[in-house]
């Protein structure tokens, strides 16, 4: 019957609809009373798989749910998920528990290896029993199916945030289980060392930054050594995310990570006129890779708003603190590759290089000309340090070098220096250091056009 024979088209869509919803009763009340006794592990997740579609068909009415807010939905799913378990047996309750959290963490594992704008665990079909009486169980349920995947299963399950919890304080409750479950992963004598970079990056904006630290720390030592074996772009993914927050927490140390890992890179940060590859027009250019002067920007940044207004003169006073302190540092790392290794002590004289920190003649080299432009000798260290290496360092040009080092520093070392005079050390040091970089990867440098490069950055530093 159509409605040009007189039938109203409202009254057609109520009859559908009346005939929709008694045909998915009449399906609930089979899968209601259907005995699972003899049924197996694939049955009774068919059984459940029905009886969810059933809920779920019931639960949400179209149009109704069109006009109704979120509070209202929960309701009535709640509503209808409570009148249905009291018609069902523990272990049918169970089972369909079961199988919502397995079609959830399937739904997650999937998505694991896809860039996501944010990284929400798939609950799908758990959220129901969230603010259901059954919550206690389908926790129960979550940790039992948790125990049975591997650690990277486990780690991408629980590296994901729980959303649209009920309310606030099952927000709370829900959060802080879940994220002590993530926590016990890294305790977890058995976890593997290489998840741990992934863990702590998801870990980031969920636990103390202070209490991750270490974990910081270690990740990115164990990402250089990936990178030293010449690494992944997943890796310079992973250094990027790190070193950001670790350059708010401890800046120093940052710094260290950075000149290191720029040490053991196997891809150069400049090309043969030691310009350094740029994102925005170089596909050779490393995310995580910063300039010194950007590194010393950012930092000065990060003081000048940690801090109420300052003056004129205040803030010309906390920029030369800045740039002294980052200079500071870029020699104190210097000086510490030029040592000996702890323990080690020349024998008649002399040493090898196997007793050198830094074991690479070109990157000694390179450390000694980056004193020589920074010009700082900190309570005389740097001229100690660079003595011992002219006297006994194992190459003839490390040793020439550090003569040449050895009387720049003794010359500038009171010289009082300018914001400017820090940045142009920088800069020269950074130069020498690029250049080391391209010499230890065996590739060219273009002297010419190097000496451009250099001009050109210190004519505005």
């Amino acid at each position: 019957m159509s409605p040009s024979k007189g039938v109203p088209q409202e009254g057609l869509d109520a009859t559908t609809s009346w005939l929709e919803k008694t045909k998915i009763t009449l399906w609930k009340t089979l899968y209601l009373h259907m005995d699972l006794t003899s049924a197996d592990d694939h049955q009774v997740e068919q059984w459940a798989s029905q009886l969810n579609s059933c809920f779920t068909s019931l639960s949400i009415r179209y149009p109704d749910v069109l006009t109704q807010s979120p509070e209202e939905q929960d309701a009535i799913e709640n509503e209808g998920l409570t009148r249905i378990c009291s018609q069902l047996s523990a272990y049918k309750i169970d089972a369909w528990i079961q199988w919502s959290i397995q079609q959830d963490i399937e739904s997650t594992l999937r998505n694991a290896g896809r860039t996501r704008a944010s990284r929400v665990f798939s609950g799908t079909e758990s959220r129901k029993w969230w603010a259901s009486e059954y919550t206690a169980i389908w926790k129960a349920k979550l940790e039992e199916k948790l125990t049975n995947l591997d650690f990277e299963a486990k780690l991408a399950v629980l590296s994901d945030t729980l959303h649209r919890l009920p309310n606030e304080a099952a927000a709370r409750e829900y959060h802080a289980w879940w994220d002590g479950l993530f926590e016990n992963l890294i305790r977890d004598p058995e976890f593997p060392v290489a998840l741990i970079p992934q863990w702590t990056i998801a870990a980031i904006d969920r636990l103390d930054k202070v209490l991750l630290f270490p974990y910081i720390d270690k990740s990115i030592g164990l990402l250089r050594g990936e990178l030293s074996r010449g690494g992944k772009q997943e890796h310079h993914k992973q250094l990027e995310q790190l070193l950001r927050p670790l350059s708010s927490l401890d800046p120093s140390k940052a710094l260290r990570h950075r000149l290191m890992l720029m040490r053991s890179s196997s891809v150069p940060f400049s090309d043969a006129s030691i310009s350094q590859f740029n994102p925005m027009n170089s596909d050779e250019a490393i995310d995580w890779h910063l300039p010194l002067k950007e590194v010393a920007k950012n930092r000065f940044a990060r003081i000048i708003n940690s801090k109420r207004s300052l003056g004129w003169e205040e803030s010309e006073q906390v920029e030369v603190e800045c740039y002294e302190s980052l200079a500071l540092e870029l020699v104190e790392f210097c000086l510490s590759r030029l040592r000996l290794r702890k323990g080690e002590k020349p024998k008649d004289g002399k040493y090898d290089a196997s007793q050198v920190t830094e074991r690479s003649p070109i990157w000694r080299q390179g450390y000694l000309k980056a004193l020589i432009e920074l010009g700082l000798d900190p309570n005389g260290k740097a001229h100690k340090a660079v003595y011992f290496t002219k006297q006994f360092d194992p190459d003839d040009s490390v040793r020439e070098i550090a003569k040449e080092c050895y009387r720049s520093v003794r010359r500038e070392a009171n010289k009082k220096h300018s914001v400017q005079d820090f940045r142009r050390g920088l800069i020269a040091a950074e130069w020498w250091l690029l250049i080391s970089q391209r010499h230890e990867l065996n590739l060219d440098v273009n002297d010419a056009e190097a000496l451009k490069t250099r001009r050109s950055l210190l004519r505005n530093p």
